[in-house]
């Protein structure tokens, strides 16, 4: 499990304790063997990096510990009773992959997100006997714990705030900077066959043909 610290914790929130009906390190060490039922080959992948412990998301205290999954059957949590304005929840969901219907053709093209499917309903019971119900939709206030781009969530945002990234060609790898020059490296040149190097001289000399200034007249 990783922790996460997003900023200074808000003095506004405070974690809820709860017993849940799953361990992820547990889950994430039988993983390796057979994936859990109900989950699939993806998320039992990254069940190692899901947050877990101590945790700061948006300066909002979290306290990980057995977490709550949630399948194909209602679950009941019960915490001390507590007087908020705010519940905040850190859930995800598994993916859900498109399945075309007649023909291949998938209707209604929702995304690789879902958008909109009713995943679940949340229901806070008061200690007068009343209760809220929440529906929580898809690419609304839920996403899965892994994304294509831009398939965000309308009313939820990830468990950290964004950060900068250094594009694919800019890592700290030995091939680090090919992107400003176009070309690649010596180093990684001279582990190339014969072969392959030809073919990266020609597209090095192709490239500077393009950026070569004309002859002067």
């Amino acid at each position: 499990m990783s922790d996460i610290h997003d900023g200074p914790c808000s003095p506004h929130f405070a974690p809820l304790p709860f017993a849940g009906n799953a361990n992820l390190s547990t889950l994430a060490a039988a993983a390796a063997t057979a994936v859990p039922a109900g989950m699939t080959a993806e998320m039992a992948a990254a069940l190692g990096h899901a947050p877990g412990g101590r945790c700061t998301s948006w300066g909002i205290s979290f306290d990980i510990g057995n977490v709550v999954i949630l399948s194909d059957k209602p679950v009941s949590v019960e915490i001390s009773p507590i007087q908020a304005r705010w519940l905040v929840f850190l859930h995800t969901s598994d993916i859900r992959p498109l399945s075309p219907g007649p023909g291949g053709i998938i209707s209604p093209l929702r995304g690789s997100g879902q958008l909109a499917e009713h995943a679940a309903d949340y229901v806070v019971y008061y200690a007068g006997g009343a209760e809220a119900r929440v529906e929580i939709r898809r690419r609304r206030q839920l996403g899965p714990f892994d994304r294509e781009w831009g398939e965000n969530c309308f009313e939820a945002v990830a468990h950290h705030k964004p950060y900068p990234s250094r594009t694919a060609g800019e890592q700290l790898l030995p091939d680090w900077g090919w992107t400003q020059a176009r070309v690649m490296p010596a180093a990684v040149l001279a582990v190339l066959e014969a072969d392959a190097v030809l073919t990266v001289e020609r597209m090095a000399e192709h490239l500077l043909a393009l950026v070569r200034p004309p002859a002067a007249e």
